[in-house]
Formats: C-alpha cells, structure tokens, sequence
C-alpha cells in the first residue's frame, strides 16, 4: 500500500495572513515614529530578521535609529514587547487551509510548516493552536536557510523522513514552489485574492501573471486532497 503524500505547507498568505502594515504602523505609533519613515527602514531588514533566530531582537534597534530615534531609551524593548499582541491582532487564519490540515491528518499524511520568518512565528502559530496541526516547525530564522535555498526543503523532508517525490509544497509563492521542484518535490501555488469568489484562478489575475504554467494554482485549501 502506498504512503500518504508528505505535505510542505507555507504560513504566511497561506494558512494565514497578518496586515504587517497595521502592526507596523501601530508598533511606530506606539515608540513616537513616523510610519512611513519606519516602514522604510523595516524593509531593509527583511531579509536578515528572516534568517537568525534573534532577527528581529537585532533589527529593532537599527530601524529606531534609521528613524533617528535611539533605541538605548528603551523603546527597542517597547516594541519587541508590542510586536507579539499587535500580529495577534491584525491575523485572520484562513479556515479552508485549517480545514485541510485536519484532513491531511485524518488520512496520515506527514506535515510540515516551512515558512520564510522572523522569531515571532513560532509563538504565534503556538498562540493560534496551529503548530499542533503539523508534524514540525521549520522556520527560517531558526534554520538559517530561506526558500527558495534547497537546505530548507530537505531540512524538512528528513524531519518527517520521507523522499522529495513523495511531498508536496503549498505556498503562495512562484519562486518557493519552483524552489521545491528543482529539489525534487511537487507543489502547488495558492492565489487568496480570487478565493472569495469560489471560482477557478483567472489566469488574468495580477498576480498570476508571468505564473509558470507547470505549477498548479488553487484559490483554496478545499480544491486539495491529501
């Protein structure tokens, strides 16, 4: 009898989704920034906060003093302080993508999270009850290693000991999921926008443009079986 698939699932815009411009936006109001100003300087750090387990402890204090603000005041504890209520607050979980994690438990398919993420996923799936659905956590600020780099699909192919050719990775992402087929595994692309409509991916849709068409698209976790 063959095993169930292994499923590589996506958080963000994916199982769930956060407006990071309101937390932003609340986290500079809070420490007496400029949003605008400090959303700019977020940006720049991005990409490190995503790839060390002390990203955004380290980031912090750079983007108050891009803002000219000096985070020795304690406002870079402020916001560290702030940050975890605020994604609290402005997340919506995508019930069709929990819904399917319960199927995919029900038929014994293995599971994993691997998100592209800065420290504070790991308490915020642990605050939704949503780490509990999922085999493992593999999270890139913890890894050290970002989709698309191959490290971190086989980090959490050997978690749940299972073959690249038998997993799947859903993401929203074009170059995630390409990043999954050139390790080996399936994968299929989540468009949300078009999910409310229950209708087919418009293939006009922005954000399907230039989409591949190799790579599946849904527009909800219902239209996947495990």
């Amino acid at each position: 009898m063959e095993h169930p698939r292994a499923w590589l699932v996506d958080v963000y815009d994916t199982v769930l989704s956060v407006d990071f411009g309101a937390v932003v936006r609340e986290g500079a109001r809070q420490v007496g920034v400029d949003p605008l100003r400090f959303m700019a300087a977020s940006r720049v750090e991005d990409g490190g906060a995503m790839v060390s387990p002390t990203g955004m402890a380290d980031a912090v204090p750079r983007i108050l003093r891009r803002c000219g603000v000096d985070p020795a005041a304690g406002l870079a504890e402020t916001l560290l302080a702030a940050y975890p209520a605020l994604m609290r607050e402005h997340c919506t979980v995508h019930e069709d993508a929990v819904d399917f994690l319960h199927r995919l438990r029900a038929a014994g398919s293995p599971t994993a999270f691997v998100s592209n993420c800065a420290e504070d996923t790991r308490p915020l799936l642990a605050d939704l009850g949503l780490d509990r659905l999922v085999d493992v956590l593999v999270l890139s600020c913890e890894l050290r290693a970002a989709k698309p780099a191959p490290a971190i699909y086989s980090h959490a192919l050997a978690a749940l000991n299972v073959p690249a050719a038998r997993a799947v990775m859903l993401d929203d992402r074009t170059t995630y999921c390409q990043g999954a087929l050139d390790a080996g595994l399936s994968a299929v692309r989540i468009v949300r926008p078009a999910a409310a409509s229950g209708s087919a991916p418009d293939p006009t849709h922005p954000l399907l443009e230039g989409h591949p068409a190799h790579i599946p698209v849904v527009t909800t976790c219902a239209a996947l079986e495990p």
